[in-house]
């Protein structure tokens, strides 16, 4: 597969990644799921960076994670974290990921 084959969509709260133009979706994990019903289950594979370790960062990025997709995740985050990992796994914030 190359870059013609896939598209690649960066969620973020700072608005400076809006030179990506189309690429560029404006996330805040307050609200993890104000995002554009179109990207609802559309990716194959969610790369997630939490800004916080915290449950309630991590819970929230579960919610936008079950709402992208229904397939791959890599999830990126500390060790402090890993207790929380049924959130993502076992889809207790919706859906389920295997």
């Amino acid at each position: 597969m190359n870059c013609t084959d896939c598209t690649i969509v960066c969620l973020e709260f700072d608005r400076r990644f809006s030179c990506f133009g189309d690429s560029f979706v404006f996330y805040d994990y307050n609200e993890p799921t104000a995002l554009p019903a179109e990207l609802q289950w559309s990716f194959d594979l969610v790369v997630a960076d939490p800004p916080f370790l915290s449950e309630d960062c991590l819970r929230k990025t579960a919610q936008t994670i079950h709402y992208l997709t229904t397939k791959k995740i890599l999830l990126c985050t500390g060790m402090c974290e890993l207790e929380f990992m049924p959130y993502i796994t076992r889809g207790e914030v919706g859906g389920t990921l295997q």
